[in-house]
């Protein structure tokens, strides 16, 4: 989220249920950023109501969900340094070599096309919104917990200020001498610690991972004074406490952890309290990239 034109490419991800009949939908999006060194993936699930008209049985559906568990398989190895994929996101060929893959049946790559943007956010926004449709993305965006992410990543766009210091999808390696990285939802720099702003899953289902995974950051990362964890306290993921137990937990063994229900007046207005702070201390996106590269 800075205002420096960025020069991305990015290809629409493209299903044929049978190749035969020719039937096609837009069901992803995948969108790289060369000098960054990121990506930004997403898919509609097996259950999205965009593919009824081509996934009309138990079978197709089956297929399909085959597809796209490899596809997630690949983009988070990839995403996590694995070197048995040969590809890199920092290379302007990334899609292509990606697209030379051998895919899942019926999946398909677009030829990349090329843009440059002053906000990648904004970019990504509206590539979904057109060739996905803001309805269906609507409908995934509860099955791949993503509703917390974007309710904070709302609070935070409101705030001008904001654009030059809190940078989205920040990769951290909280082992130095480990190539492994882990991705957080948003970062920032303050007296040379990146601290962390990070959404919780909003289903049970994928809940134990992403305790796992803090579990290990906070464990291992020690460049952050504060780790902030957000949450909406009427996700499947705290029906019966489980999330707000998860939290607890994480909160009671590293002082650095806070919590916040951002889906409550109170829960916002100390997000928001938390954000007026960063406006006023927190250092610049290009100084934290410095210390992140």
């Amino acid at each position: 989220m800075d205002n420096k034109r960025r020069v991305l490419w990015y290809s629409i991800i493209n299903y044929y249920s049978n190749v035969i009949r020719g039937e096609q939908l837009n069901v992803g999006l995948l969108v790289n950023v060369p000098d960054k060194g990121e990506f930004y993936v997403n898919f509609l699930s097996e259950n999205n109501s965009k593919l009824k008209s081509i996934v009309i049985n138990k079978h197709d559906r089956l297929v399909y969900k085959s597809g796209l568990s490899y596809l997630k398989y690949l983009f988070d190895s990839i995403n996590n340094n694995d070197l048995s994929f040969s590809v890199s996101p920092v290379s302007p060929d990334f899609i292509s070599i990606v697209k030379s893959f051998e895919l899942p049946t019926g999946f398909n790559l677009s030829n990349p096309k090329y843009a440059k943007v002053s906000s990648v956010e904004s970019f990504i926004e509206q590539l979904n919104n057109t060739y996905i449709g803001e309805n269906f993305l609507n409908e995934e965006y509860g099955s791949n917990s993503m509703i917390v992410k974007r309710k904070a990543a709302s609070i935070i766009q409101g705030r001008k200020k904001l654009e030059k210091i809190v940078k989205s999808n920040i990769r951290i390696k909280p082992i130095k001498n480990l190539s492994k990285t882990y991705t957080i939802d948003f970062g920032y720099l303050l007296k040379n610690n990146v601290n962390l702003i990070h959404a919780t899953p909003d289903k049970l289902s994928t809940a134990y991972d992403w305790l796992e995974r803090m579990n290990f950051i906070t464990d291992n990362f020690d460049n952050s004074d504060h780790i902030i964890l957000l949450y909406d306290s009427n996700s499947e993921s705290n029906h019966d406490g489980t999330l707000k137990h998860m939290i607890e937990y994480l909160e009671s063994k590293d002082e650095r952890v806070s919590s916040r229900n951002i889906f409550s007046d109170e829960g916002k207005e100390l997000f928001v309290n938390d954000l007026k702070k960063i406006e006023e201390f927190a250092g610049s996106i290009e100084e934290l990239e410095k210390i992140i590269a």
